[in-house]
């Protein structure tokens, strides 16, 4: 199941005559899909809370789609515990 809303359309490049998605988001992408400030996308991936890459020396930060969609499932998952924390405790 795909997390990215209607509105997101993941870049493309052609390899060997095929378009295919590129395997990586800009922090701007991320950003985008999860409604919050750059600034907050690159403090994730530098604390590792979303599993990113840091390419070459400039620190080019990079993530894949299939890492935000485990970051959006774990949120989630905290999220349901939470309400079942409080349920059980309202009882």
């Amino acid at each position: 199941m795909s997390f990215f809303p209607f509105a997101f359309a993941p870049r493309c490049a052609t390899v060997s005559g095929v378009e295919e998605p590129l395997r990586f988001l800009k922090p701007e992408e991320v950003a985008g899909v999860l409604n919050v400030t750059v600034s907050q996308v690159y403090t994730l991936m530098r604390s590792g809370q979303f599993t990113a890459v840091k390419i070459g020396r400039r620190g080019v930060w990079r993530g894949s789609a299939e890492a935000l969609e485990q970051y959006i499932r774990e949120l989630q998952q905290m999220a349901s515990a939470r309400q079942q924390k409080l349920k059980a405790s309202a009882k």
